[in-house]
């Protein structure tokens, strides 16, 4: 997968899908949302490393969607403890859910309604970053999902 695939845009928010090996690189530096997809568990030394990154490129929402989304959700949380605690990091608090009980479409319309009202954040036009620790190419399907919600359909219309 190259570094950043065009996925689509929904009212104000741009949606691109990054490879987990190329995020370094590819990842927005201020102001996003990250929608991270696995059904296998992570490396999590690898994944608090990204963490850290992600929290250093300011990200503001982080959307967990698959088997191991409550893991990495926590995981998650328990890096960004870890940065506060032992690295004196005194940032922005990152916002984070898990969606194992929801589809794919119900998770990904979740990316879509969160509005964040905090001071200096344009919360309707934050990008969402899509991230899938498999590898698997979502260009296609989330495509398909805001070509929907484009039209105006609701996932739990199905």
């Amino acid at each position: 997968m190259s570094s950043i695939k065009y996925i689509g845009k929904h009212n104000s928010r741009t949606v691109v899908q990054v490879g987990y090996e190329d995020y370094k690189s590819a990842i927005p530096n201020k102001h996003w949302l990250c929608f991270m997809l696995t059904d296998h568990k992570p490396d999590l030394e690898k994944f608090t490393e990204f963490v850290e990154t992600s929290v250093q490129n300011d990200i503001v929402y982080f959307c967990a969607y698959g088997k191991y989304c409550e893991l990495i959700h926590d995981q998650f949380d328990e890096s960004f403890v870890a940065m506060e605690v032992f690295k004196g990091y005194e940032g922005r608090t990152v916002m984070t859910t898990w969606h194992n009980d929801e589809s794919l479409a119900d998770a990904f319309w979740f990316c879509f309604m969160t509005d964040l009202y905090k001071e200096g954040i344009d919360s309707e036009s934050m990008p969402i970053v899509v991230i899938d620790l498999d590898g698997v190419d979502r260009v296609t399907e989330l495509r398909g999902y805001i070509n929907r919600f484009n039209e105006g359909w609701l996932p739990s219309d199905d």
